[in-house]
Formats: structure tokens, C-alpha cells, sequence
């Protein structure tokens, strides 16, 4: 019991007993709906920094923590990106204006407690800037703006990789990780007293690096790329370009001087992993002087005329030790060496046929391919006509090939059928001879019957992805077919049924039941779908389940060429009656669909009523869900 006494306020305990109910001071404050996000932003802002509170409403985490240093202290509550203020633990923006600097945008709160000569107007609403109390601030910006650049200093070293000079200097940001967070320091340190520190490059002296990083795409000037090399393919560069640093994080390079033979040109292809460039030194650089018109020379490139002249062989050497960090990555094709084995398996490719009816050209194989039927059989879904191939040109085909022996043609007919022609691909079958061929070849886009039915490939996942699709349309058919009276319901829901009716139109295939079902059984064991749609597609079925009066409704539905207008339902009342119960069931629809009409006849003065009625209505109904 608290009392005024005659000199003092007095407290008396009445009763103490143990309890196991948490200890603390509930507050409720009731709210408006319309006034939930502002106040969210609000109790993010002035409670940030207090602990031992817990917060019991919407979007408001309890599990936040608090990081405190001696002038400075930041958390994750705090929605302030700007540097503020903290007068014991009470937060405070900082007035940039009355302090007479720009707005410094950093997500910490400088500390400070009463007996620091830091005091808040009588509302308690904002500080009170008083010259000491602006001069105390502006030191303690100095004191947190020197601990960040020291920070930052210390972490920055000699480095061995130019890459990480260039990273520097292409980042605006100066980034010291502190706990779980990152802080730019670039806005500080202007108020701090040294300067930021720039990392060195061992080895590199005299040559300025940050003006090399301005003119560092003529490092490598002296090469031009002659040939790309991707896919299994080896196309000589339409244009003879320079190098581009970028290139070297996704690109492998060659560089050759002598011809390229046949032979080092198919070895190549094989043993690339990812694009690859190869490349020649064509224009080696010269000394130059002040009279040089083209930047191909060292004078133009370095600026030697800003060095005095007796450093110029050292800035000279020092240019090519960090050319040798790109050029030390080049595979030279003029020393290496084809393997043993590789050539022997070229060999072999050159069957030559011993029949005395034709000799085969060398490096061509006969097998049988898949073509249309001529006249409809039962069962059948395409012809296997006897061909020859030209090894080389395997890889050409631009979709996938899929073969098996002559015996195993039944297996490949269905795979014809579902696929040919959605999604391009082609079926071939070979006997013992020729399959010993095939099979010793590395070719991305030609795979066994069992590889493929392994499901780790696209054109599979593609097929089993559509088969399923086109099974939700034909079970929902009315609310495919008469999808467009969703696009001014829910743009989103909307484009979905439209993104799965034209992937069905795209992959599905009518094919054999069987193999589809042996398809899926795998898809589903090892979750080989298209990752394209596959979302989409769950998603959409998940709707079409909770939601079964959409397929009921769809078809009672005019369609938009129908004439027959009984027993059926207009477009425009089918909407209004969709968008009640989405609403009902809670799901998200466009936010036109939720606007209230005034009703006319109104005054200013009913329409104000009518909206406190309806926000106090909508603060009860969310009380209710609670209680629920």
C-alpha cells in the first residue's frame, strides 16, 4: 500500500506468498485496426531497449537481444536505421538540424544517462539541445565514429590477390561485422579523426592501385579470345575480343601460339568443365612515349608521365606480377599433351566394315529411328526405320536422344508417343556391335533407355510434371476452361491457373499408361518434378481440394460464347458470389474486392460514426479469434 506521509510518500507490504504466476505489470492497450501498424512502429522504437519486457501482439518478437558497448549500443527490435540516442535505455531521435550536421545513417543508439548533462524537454518527448548538451553529443559521435574506422583499420592487411583490391574499391561500403550484425562505417568517418584505411598488395610498392583498378580491364590488353568452348562445341570467336576480368570467376582459359591440330581440337572439347575461352597474345605491349596515340603501350596504360622517370622499369615490373595472376591460370594447348587412352578410343570409333556390299564411312554408325506411322496400329505409336549417323554429329541434335538395343524397340515406342513432339526428343536402337561404340562415347544429350528412366533429366521430369497437371485440369475442367472469370478475383490466382494450363500445353503428351505410371512412381520416390512448377502446381491443387464449390460453381457459368442462358449463371454475379466466400474462408484476393461503398444519402457525420463502428467491430472480431 503506497500513502503520503507527513514528510514522505510511504510503501507498506500487506502480504507476501509464493506463486508460480510470472512476475511483472501487464499493460493493455487497446487499439485500432487502422492504427495497428503505426503502433507496431512505435513500441519497436521506444521500448527497443528495455529488457524484461514481453510483448503480446502482432508482429512484435520477444526473442530479441541487446547489445551494449561503453558510448553505443544497438538492437534488434529497433526499426531506427539512423543514428539515435539512448537516455537510459529511453530512446530518442537524433535532430540532425539543431546539431548543425547531415543525417548520419547508422542503426545504433549512442548511450547516455542523466548525470552526463543530457536532459529531455518537460513533455519528455524530445531532448533538450543545449550548446553543452549539442557539444557532448558531437563528441560522443567522434568517440563511436574513431571506434568503427580503427575497427574497420585493423581488419584491413596485405593481401596476395589483386581480386580483393578490385572488390574494395568497386564497394562503396565499409563493413564491420559486430556480433550477428554488419555496419557501414562509411558515414562516420567523416567525424572521426583518421582517415580509412586501403589494403596493399604484396609486392606492389610504387604502382598506385586504385588507379590501375580504373584502367584494369587493360591488364590483360595484349590477349585476344579466338575460340569458345562450350557444350561439346569449339566455335571460333566472331569478333577477336580483349579479356574481361569478370570472365575469370565463370570461364577457364587456354592459350596457344602454335596452330591448333584436329586432334588437340576434339581432346579439348572433352576435357572442359565449364565455358572456356582460348586465347592468343597478339599484341605485346612496348614502352611507348608521350607521342603514343593508342593505349597499347605501357606509357598510356600506367600514365608514366605522373612517376618520375627512374621508377618506371619498377612500376613496369610491378604491372606484370599482377598480370601474371590471370595469365599463371592460362593451361598452355602448346605443351600439353594428349593422353594414350584418349587416342586409342579415337581409334576405335573408326569402324570400318569388313562387307563386301559397302564400306562404312569412318566415324558413322547404323541404327534404327524412331518416325511417325505410315497407317495406325494398335498398340503402336511410332516405326523404327534403319539409318546411318555420323558420330560427329550426335551431339548437333538439339534435343534429347534416348537409345536401347534392337531387341528392347517396344520399350522406346511409348517414350516416342509421350514425348516426340512436346518434348523434342528422338528414340534410337542399336544392335551389340554398335552399341559397344555408343556406349564408350561422352555425349551430354544422348542417354540409355535406363539412364533416362532413372529421372535425373529434364525432359522426364518435364513428362511426369505435365502428366500431372494435365490430370488437375481434367478433374477441375469448368474452372480451367472459364479461368479468365479469376483475373478480377485474384491476379495471382489468376496467372497460376493460366501459368499450369500452358505448361500443359507445352509438355503433356498423350502416351502409354503404363510407362507414365512407372515414370511417376519414380518422380515420387526421389521428388524428380520440374522445380519450374511444380509449387504452382501443389499449391493450386491444394485450392481446388479446400475450396470444392469452385468447380460447382464454374459450371453453372456462362461461358463467354455460350447462347444458351438457362439454368445458368452470369459472369459478373459468379464474381460477387466468389469473392463473399473467399472472403469468408479467408483467402487473400485482390484488395479492390475488399473496398466498402458509402452508401448514399450519408452525411459527414453518419460515414465518421459508421467507420468507428466498424473498426470497433473489427478490433472485437479479432478479440473473439482470440478467445477461439
Amino acid at each position: 500500500m503506497m500513502y503520503e506521509g507527513e514528510e514522505q510518500n510511504s510503501i507498506d507490504s500487506l502480504s507476501e506468498e509464493p506463486t508460480d504466476q510470472p512476475d511483472g505489470v501487464k499493460v493493455i492497450v487497446p487499439v485500432k485496426f487502422s492504427s495497428k501498424d503505426d503502433f507496431v512502429k512505435k513500441i519497436k522504437e521506444q521500448l527497443a531497449y528495455f529488457e524484461g519486457v514481453y510483448f503480446d501482439g502482432p508482429n512484435l518478437r520477444n526473442d530479441f537481444k541487446i547489445y551494449r558497448e561503453d558510448h553505443f549500443q544497438w538492437s534488434e527490435l529497433s526499426s531506427d536505421t539512423s543514428l539515435h540516442i539512448c537516455l537510459d535505455n529511453v530512446y530518442y531521435p537524433l535532430d540532425f538540424v539543431k546539431l548543425g550536421i547531415s543525417r548520419i545513417n547508422f542503426p545504433a543508439a549512442l548511450r547516455f544517462s542523466l548525470s552526463d548533462g543530457i536532459f529531455p524537454v518537460p513533455s519528455r518527448e524530445s531532448l533538450r539541445y543545449t550548446p553543452e548538451a549539442k557539444e557532448k553529443i558531437l563528441e560522443k559521435i567522434k568517440i563511436v565514429a574513431n571506434f568503427f574506422v580503427n575497427r574497420f583499420n585493423d581488419s584491413v592487411s596485405e593481401v596476395e590477390d589483386i581480386n580483393v583490391i578490385f572488390d574494395y574499391y568497386a564497394n562503396a561500403h565499409r563493413n564491420v561485422r559486430m556480433e550477428n550484425r554488419i555496419f557501414d562505417v562509411v558515414e562516420l568517418k567523416k567525424h572521426a579523426d583518421g582517415r580509412i584505411s586501403t589494403p596493399k598488395l604484396k609486392g606492389i610498392k610504387y604502382l598506385d592501385l586504385k588507379d590501375l583498378y580504373e584502367t584494369r580491364e587493360s591488364i590483360l590488353g595484349e590477349y585476344r579470345k579466338r575460340y569458345e568452348v562450350g557444350r561439346y562445341k569449339m566455335s571460333e570467336c566472331k569478333e577477336v575480343s580483349p579479356l574481361k576480368l569478370k570472365d575469370f570467376s565463370t570461364h577457364d582459359y587456354y592459350v596457344f601460339d602454335k596452330k591448333i591440330s584436329g586432334n588437340m581440337r576434339e581432346y579439348l572439347k572433352t576435357l572442359i568443365k565449364r565455358d572456356t575461352f582460348v586465347v592468343k597474345k597478339i599484341l605485346p605491349f612496348t614502352l611507348g612515349n608521350q607521342r603514343s596515340i593508342k593505349d597499347d603501350n605501357y606509357y598510356r596504360i600506367l600514365e608514366l608521365d605522373t612517376y618520375p622517370k627512374h621508377l618506371w622499369r619498377k612500376i613496369i615490373k610491378e604491372f606484370q606480377l599482377i598480370q601474371s595472376q590471370y595469365t599463371k591460370t592460362f593451361k598452355d594447348l602448346d605443351t600439353m599433351v594428349i593422353s594414350q587412352e584418349w587416342l586409342d578410343k579415337r581409334k576405335r570409333l573408326r569402324v570400318i566394315n569388313t562387307s563386301p556390299r559397302r564400306t562404312k564411312l569412318t566415324g558413322e554408325v547404323t541404327c534404327k529411328i524412331g518416325k511417325n506411322l505410315e497407317k495406325s496400329i494398335s498398340g503402336r505409336s511410332c516405326k523404327f526405320v534403319a539409318t546411318t549417323l555420323k558420330l560427329e554429329d550426335l551431339h548437333k541434335f538439339k534435343g534429347l536422344t534416348v537409345y536401347a538395343h534392337h531387341d528392347d524397340f517396344l520399350k522406346l515406342d511409348p517414350i516416342y508417343g509421350t514425348a516426340y513432339f512436346k518434348q523434342g526428343m528422338r528414340v534410337l536402337t542399336f544392335s551389340d556391335r554398335e552399341l559397344k561404340i555408343i556406349k564408350q562415347l561422352d555425349i551430354h544429350n544422348l542417354i540409355s533407355y535406363e539412364k533416362f528412366m532413372e529421372g535425373k533429366n529434364m525432359p522426364f521430369k518435364r513428362i511426369v510434371t505435365a502428366h500431372l497437371i494435365e490430370r488437375l485440369i481434367a478433374e477441375n475442367a469448368a474452372v480451367f476452361e472459364k479461368r479468365n472469370v479469376f483475373e478480377s478475383i485474384s491476379k495471382d490466382l489468376y496467372n497460376k491457373f493460366n501459368l499450369l494450363h500452358q505448361y500443359k500445353n507445352n509438355y503433356f503428351g498423350y502416351g502409354d499408361a503404363k510407362l507414365y505410371l512407372a515414370m511417376l512412381e519414380v518422380a515420387r520416390r526421389y521428388n524428380l518434378f520440374d522445380p519450374s512448377i511444380y509449387d504452382t502446381y501443389v499449391e493450386i491443387k491444394l485450392v481446388l481440394k479446400k475450396f470444392t464449390f469452385l468447380s460447382s460453381i464454374m459450371k453453372v457459368v456462362n461461358s463467354s460464347h455460350s447462347y444458351s442462358k438457362s439454368n445458368t449463371l452470369d459472369q459478373s454475379e459468379a464474381i460477387k458470389i466468389l469473392c463473399d466466400l473467399f472472403k469468408h474462408y479467408k483467402y487473400k484476393i485482390d484488395l479492390a474486392n475488399y473496398k466498402m461503398q458509402e452508401p448514399e444519402g450519408l452525411t459527414d457525420e453518419d460515414v465518421e460514426a459508421l467507420t468507428e463502428l466498424v473498426d470497433d467491430e473489427e478490433v472485437l472480431e479479432e478479440e473473439e479469434e482470440d478467445v477461439i
